[in-house]
């Protein structure tokens, strides 16, 4: 199948976050190469928690004015756009199936009967598959076979990691967005976007684990051998220690991330209580008193979330024995993953060498793109090799990626492949 790549018109995307949607436009370079970002917006949202819509009217106008925003920097008009979800009740279990090859040679329509024998029916859990991932491929026993097109074989298998949400909250998702009259080009899980976004073919082939610190959400993603094997989602971000801040504070919300921002950080250090900061404390309605506090105040309240959060990510880790095998470095993304000490006190408690993940191969003038921007930039890069007829409930079918080749080659042929 011949594979456009959205060069007739601009890619758009939205990232609907917890916290906030984030609506972005881009356009391929000349090259085919980096995406040059034509508009951007962004917007604070409340209809979301931990991944869950809860207010469609709310996170409509969020929608609404996000892309407005996008929209008028981009001097372009979106009609559809690749959208994330970030569901905290995430069904990922790996499937295996084999079948007997009618012929000499395996055929890409056997490699297509196998993933469907693997594949499981979901429909009966209130389940809506939305990634089904090839692991690897045996022929005639022999495992570890990326690409087993062509080759002689009878007997054919496959390890799937099948990747599904629940389908009340993928439809109030779609309801959400077809209400601005956007339509909807694909649906991708939220972290695995950020993941791809800042692993590179080298971190996907050797064995890394992307952890996202998200608003209402934390997640972590582990590549191995070019292919996702696991992602786990928790209904608790940073957006909850904000709201520690706000309550222990008695301040606004904005304020309180403000504070988290300027002052906030992963660990206490015996100087916190030293430094004394100006903070807007016991606001009610206009009435704002300022006051100095110790740094201390601040981080005391910190802390115990940023603790909490990480043992519950580490519990989820630790509970398959292979991923600490596996996991040969730590990316950290996300908005929250730029806490100080956050790097430090991961590999600490992971034991291994912890990075910054940043999108990199995203070009703008106009967008600073911090960790924050992944998951859209994650977006963008299936976009590109997304087939915009294909439909939203049509899971994407990937095979795995050649390691010699490029990143965008990698991508590439993860999604062509099977399209």
């Amino acid at each position: 199948m011949e594979n456009r790549w959205f060069k007739d018109r601009p890619i758009a995307v939205l990232d609907i976050g917890s916290t906030k949607v984030c609506c972005a436009i881009a356009n391929l370079s000349s090259d085919g190469g980096d995406f040059n970002i034509a508009g951007y917006g962004q917007c604070l949202c409340k209809g979301v928690k931990s991944g869950l819509i809860t207010d469609l009217n709310a996170v409509e106008n969020a929608i609404t004015k996000a892309v407005d925003l996008a929209e008028s920097n981009a001097r372009v008009a979106v009609n559809s756009a690749v959208v994330s979800v970030s569901s905290h009740k995430v069904f990922a279990e790996a499937y295996k199936a084999s079948l007997e090859v009618q012929g000499n040679t395996i055929t890409h329509q056997d490699v297509l009967k196998v993933i469907a024998c693997a594949r499981p029916d979901l429909r009966s859990e209130g389940l809506e598959i939305i990634h089904v991932i090839p692991v690897e491929y045996s022929v005639d026993g022999n495992v570890g076979i990326n690409d087993p097109v062509g080759m002689a074989g009878r007997q054919l298998g496959v390890q799937l990691h099948v990747i599904a949400i629940p389908k009340l909250a993928l439809n109030n998702l779609l309801l959400s967005v077809s209400r601005c009259h956007i339509k909807v080009d694909g649906v991708f899980l939220a972290p695995y976007a950020a993941s791809i976004a800042v692993a590179n073919d080298e971190d996907i082939n050797l064995g890394t684990t992307v952890i996202v610190f998200g608003g209402g959400t934390s997640s972590f993603a582990t590549f191995y051998k070019g292919a996702l094997v696991c992602v786990e989602t928790l209904p608790v971000g940073v957006a909850h220690i904000t709201n520690d801040l706000s309550y222990g504070l008695k301040t606004s919300y904005e304020n309180a991330e403000r504070l988290k921002t300027l002052y906030g950080s992963a660990v206490a250090s015996a100087v916190d209580v030293k430094e004394m900061i100006l903070a807007p404390l016991n606001e009610q309605g206009d009435n704002i008193t300022l006051q100095q506090v110790p740094r201390s105040e601040l981080i005391k309240i910190i802390v115990p979330r940023v603790d909490e959060i990480l043992d519950r990510i580490k519990s989820r880790f630790d509970a398959k024995p292979y991923l600490d095998t596996i996991t040969r470095k730590i990316i950290l993304t996300g908005g929250g993953c730029q806490l100080p000490g956050l790097k430090n006190l991961v590999a600490d408690r992971f034991g291994k060498p912890v990075f910054i993940g940043t999108a990199d191969h995203i070009k703008t003038s106009s967008v600073e793109l911090k960790s924050d921007f992944t998951t859209a930039a994650g977006l963008m890069m299936f976009a590109r090799f997304k087939l915009a007829d294909t439909g939203v409930n049509n899971e994407v079918d990937q095979t795995k990626p050649t390691p010699s080749k490029g990143f965008w080659t990698t991508v590439s042929n993860w999604i062509i492949k099977n399209l």
